[in-house]
């Protein structure tokens, strides 16, 4: 199965393509330099790519069997961005914006920002590209590396410090 994920900038791309890696028979590229050309499935059952460049028009049209949309809340999203890289092209942001309600439209899953970094969602995202049941175990630990707060300072919580210490 070929899937996609899209999104505006800074809304969990690169974060949802690696739990999605973790899984043994998928393999989701993100943000590839050329979206036409296809991961090899010699090695996965499910390849894929994910980033905000899918809602390009040329990128929109990608050959999915399964597609996936983040949906953050632009004023957010422009404010991360702006964040990072002090300043946004206004223009090319309001371009970006334009055409995500037409393809998330089209999308098989629509993902509230706000619920994509909870277990359940992860599962359901997983488990909609492949056959193989969810691992909890393996991807337990990232579900607290929300990447897209405010400052590049992570709050990270006091269990999955322990855990990361190697105290729980």
């Amino acid at each position: 199965m070929n899937f996609s994920v899209a999104a505006l900038p800074r809304s969990g791309t690169a974060w949802i393509a690696s739990v999605l890696n973790l899984c043994p028979d998928i393999c989701c590229v993100h943000e590839p330099v050329d979206c036409n050309t296809h991961v090899p499935k010699m090695t996965y059952k499910h390849t894929g790519q994910s980033g905000s460049h899918l809602l390009a028009p040329e990128y929109g049209d990608m050959d999915a069997d399964y597609s996936v949309y983040i949906d953050r809340d632009e004023d957010d999203v422009f404010d991360s961005i702006e964040a990072i890289y002090d300043t946004v092209d206004e223009d090319a942001f309001a371009y970006m914006v334009s055409m995500t309600d037409e393809y998330a439209a089209g999308c098989d899953m629509v993902v509230q920002f706000d619920k994509l970094f909870l277990t359940s969602t992860v599962a359901k995202i997983w488990e909609s590209i492949s056959e193989l049941p969810f691992e909890a175990d393996k991807v337990e630990m990232m579900l607290n590396m929300n990447v897209q707060r405010e400052s590049l300072e992570y709050d990270f919580d006091p269990v999955f410090l322990k855990k990361l210490k190697g105290d729980l």
